[in-house]
């Protein structure tokens, strides 16, 4: 039998598969015992044998990925090994059952078909009965689940939190041989010291991705009309006949939006002082999943008693009952001249400040699911881009269209504004311009979004 020395035998295989230099002293080279390149050899095919699949992709919503990375696609199987997202939300399913839904900035490691790392980022974890043990590490501890959901975050200093929304699990930090059981509404950071329970928030994960939509029905107002006080729907399958908006002014003295040049034909110039929409239709009522899309034009000079309210309906009469998208005017809440949608007394804030005199087209997606709330439901778009949020605060979704209190669609009026006594937070009416108003009956995703953006037209159903 041909032999050589381990170090040459070594390198060799590791020129033809690209395998990194032995540790020093890992090999012996020197004069005592020789090992076959057979040997090695098996020892390369081990190394490199196939990983069996752990895991899949299921969904990708809005993402970005780092420069170099691979992009990964829906469907394609995952082996053990890290993946990196900058941006958005992917869900992966594993083998056993377990899903996991990472929101970007993250890295995450798959590890084996019950087992996972975080080790950037947040992440929603669900485990069915068959895959109980699934095994979740972090930088300061592990987590060992028993049947249930709850959320993980790892900030950039390797600070650790998990949050049970349902069932319990098993949590064990670094350096301690016993765990401690969390059980559902608890949550604990993880740190050197000993681990002190706190109320589990769900508020700070995304629990569910938008389901698919098929065939959706949906108002449109373009405002390209340019005279009169009515703006006809050009949508189908949601409203008629009631949908078409009428141009109003709260005084007598008012002329009423002024009809101007848009991003799109033309559009609509809101005064700040008296100028609405108003329609028939009711809205989209209870948790039933809504996107509402449009262009929005906001001055540079805007006030805090001009930001109430791009689009609303429903009512504030009771928690979660109200629907409104507005240009945040409550410094209190989170950052001004942001997008901004409440539900009284919850909210979402984004981050991009819309303040600049330009158009900017703004999408507000709302998809059904388990606990349907303004924490985990919600996401916020400015030109076609996923807009993280600045601040929320939550509350149940469970818009209200037949109450007696119940209002319908207003564009440019605070839904608390009802008589011209009234004294309202943010101002009685928005200023600012607005044109390409959409509202559909489904969860929009990302390329419907951008389609609206590009073309002004939902992209046919698939």
């Amino acid at each position: 039998m041909t032999t050589r020395s381990p170090v040459k035998c070594w390198r060799a295989c590791a020129r033809a598969h690209r395998l990194p230099r032995p540790p020093a002293g890992g090999i012996s080279a020197g004069p005592g015992p020789r090992v076959s390149c057979y040997a090695l050899g098996a020892l390369c095919f081990w190394a490199l044998r196939p990983r069996p699949v752990a895991a899949r992709v299921v969904r990708i919503e809005s993402a970005t990925w780092p420069a170099g990375q691979s992009v990964p696609s829906v469907g394609e199987p995952l082996r053990a090994g890290r993946l990196r997202i900058q941006r958005g939300f992917m869900e992966i399913a594993f083998v056993r059952g377990a899903t996991v839904i990472l929101e970007g900035p993250a890295e995450f490691e798959v590890r084996g078909p019950l087992h996972a790392a975080l080790h950037l980022g947040r992440a929603v974890t669900r485990v069915p009965p068959g895959a109980r043990g699934f095994t979740l590490d972090g930088p300061r501890g592990r987590l060992v689940d028993v049947g249930t959901e709850f959320g993980v975050s790892v900030g950039a200093a390797g600070d650790m939190e998990v949050h049970v929304l349902e069932g319990m699990v098993e949590t064990t930090p670094r350096g301690e041989k016993e765990s401690v059981q969390l059980r559902g509404n608890q949550a604990a950071p993880l740190t050197d010291r000993r681990l002190e329970r706190i109320a589990a928030d769900a508020s700070g994960f995304v629990t569910d991705l938008p389901p698919k939509s098929e065939a959706v029905g949906y108002l449109h107002w373009a405002f390209d009309e340019g005279r009169g006080n009515v703006s006809l729907n050009l949508g189908a399958g949601l409203g008629e006949p009631h949908a078409a908006a009428t141009l109003r002014s709260f005084s007598q003295a008012g002329e009423g939006p002024q009809w101007i040049a848009g991003q799109f034909g033309g559009a609509l110039a809101f005064d700040g002082h008296d100028d609405f929409v108003e329609c028939d239709f009711p809205g989209i009522p209870g948790a039933q999943p809504r996107t509402v899309a449009f262009w929005v034009k906001v001055p540079r000079t805007f006030q805090t008693n001009e930001g109430y309210a791009i689009l609303n309906w429903g009512t504030l009469s009771s928690p979660g009952t109200a629907w409104q998208i507005s240009i945040n005017p409550d410094a209190a809440s989170g950052p001004i001249g942001r997008l901004r949608v409440g539900v009284h007394p919850g909210f979402v804030i984004g981050t991009i400040d819309l303040r600049d005199d330009r158009w900017h087209h703004c999408a507000v997606v709302m998809y059904g699911g388990r606990r349907p709330d303004t924490g985990t439901h919600v996401l916020l778009y400015v030109d076609g881009e996923l807009d993280p949020a600045a601040r929320k605060k939550v509350s149940q979704i469970d818009t209200d269209i037949g109450g007696t209190s119940a209002r319908r669609i207003w564009i440019g009026r605070n839904l608390a504004y009802r008589a011209k006594w009234s004294v309202v937070q943010g101002g009685p009416f928005f200023r600012g311009a607005v044109d390409e108003v959409f509202i559909v009956n489904a969860a929009l995703n990302q390329e419907q979004i951008r389609s609206l953006l590009k073309y002004n037209r939902l992209p046919p159903a698939s």
